[in-house]
């Protein structure tokens, strides 16, 4: 099926918006600045992942609230985290902590969790939202050479993504095993996002 109603995806991500783009005609990507808070060792990664969505969501509802959408639009935004143990692992800010992060994964099983918020909205005014949902897959990694890990960090230049690795590229060849849902570990749940949009009335 394809949503006749506008979706507007509050996220920069190529992976969310070319999930989106499979079950929504009409899509446009807000360019705004969302902010995202920084994590606090020791806060449980669901909590976190509430506090980056709710702000995200703020910001953009301030950012299109005052768009003249005269027919009812959808709103969509979404974040995801990588954890392993009782850790987040973010996006590396070098080779060396990209590689540092994939000798953790190496071998072991790991979550991705995407917490997602979706609203209808005409005029201004929010008509129905869903409310902070979040979906977790499980991740098992082969065990990885150093070499294997350095190779792919070189090439793959991972520095953009949380945990260090992209299903979408070479780290596909890391996976041993997925309990739960793929695009969720690219980025969005699509098949949860569509149930929840038919559930909030989208069309």
């Amino acid at each position: 099926m394809m949503f006749q109603n506008k979706l507007i995806l509050a996220s920069k991500s190529p992976r969310r918006r070319e999930l989106s783009s499979i079950y929504f005609n009409t899509l446009v990507v807000f360019e705004g600045d969302l902010g995202e808070p920084l994590w606090t060792p020791g806060t449980p990664p669901k909590a976190y992942l509430k506090q980056c969505v709710d702000t995200k969501w703020a910001n953009a509802w301030e950012g299109i609230r005052s768009m003249p959408e005269t027919s009812p639009s959808l709103l969509l935004v979404g974040d995801t985290v990588v954890t392993f143990g009782d850790k987040i692992l973010g996006k590396p800010r070098s080779d060396s902590e990209a590689c540092q992060m994939l000798r953790e994964l190496s071998g072991r099983t790991h979550r991705v969790w995407t917490g997602f918020r979706i609203g209808l909205f005409q005029d201004g005014k929010i008509l129905r939202e869903s409310g902070l949902r979040q979906v977790e897959s499980l991740v098992t990694f082969h065990s990885l050479a150093k070499s294997e890990i350095e190779d792919y960090v070189r090439k793959d230049r991972p520095l953009d993504k949380a945990g260090a690795y992209g299903f979408q590229d070479g780290a596909l060849r890391f996976v041993a095993r997925v309990v739960g849902s793929y695009t969720n570990i690219v980025g969005l749940p699509i098949f949860d996002v569509v149930k929840v949009a038919q559930e909030i009335g989208a069309r």
